[in-house]
């Protein structure tokens, strides 16, 4: 197994789009709700920490998402204006961003949200055993639900 890590815009996450994939037997569902949706984006606009986004390449051309389609899938709907930041988001260097989609974000909120950097792990020469274990370990073998 190989791994290795990278920073990724925001930017950047947004023009992989076509190649993620969340579709891997142990993958939860699209889960969160907006205001915990809303809560990442304010992280991201606002520069804190965000845990790694764990990846597979197995070499089909596509990135298989082993963990963090939460916050990957946050970032694509925050974009594509499918939901608001929940109304108690304080404000962002005196602008009032609270109830606001993307596109109503002044151009410096809509900067800091474009240029966060996630590290991206990726891992490659595995097989899908390895990758699940992976997932596993990560999420400390607690069974999901069956919501999630």
């Amino acid at each position: 197994m190989k791994r290795s890590s990278i920073q990724r815009t925001t930017k950047s996450l947004l023009n992989m789009r076509e190649r993620i994939r969340f579709d891997l037997p142990f993958q939860r569902n699209s889960v969160w709700k907006n205001d915990r949706r809303s809560y990442l984006v304010d992280s991201v606009i606002r520069d804190r920490y965000i845990p790694n986004i764990l990846v597979w390449d197995n070499g089909d051309g596509y990135i298989w998402v082993i963990d963090g389609r939460q916050r990957w899938e946050s970032i694509f709907f925050f974009a594509d204006g499918k939901y608001k930041l929940s109304k108690g988001t304080a404000d962002f260097n005196g602008e009032a961003i609270a109830g606001k989609r993307y596109d109503e974000l002044s151009s410096e909120a809509q900067f800091e949200f474009l240029t966060y950097n996630f590290t991206v792990t990726e891992f490659r020469e595995c097989s899908f055993e390895e990758v699940e274990e992976m997932f596993y370990r990560v999420n400390q073998s607690v069974p999901l639900t069956s919501t999630e």
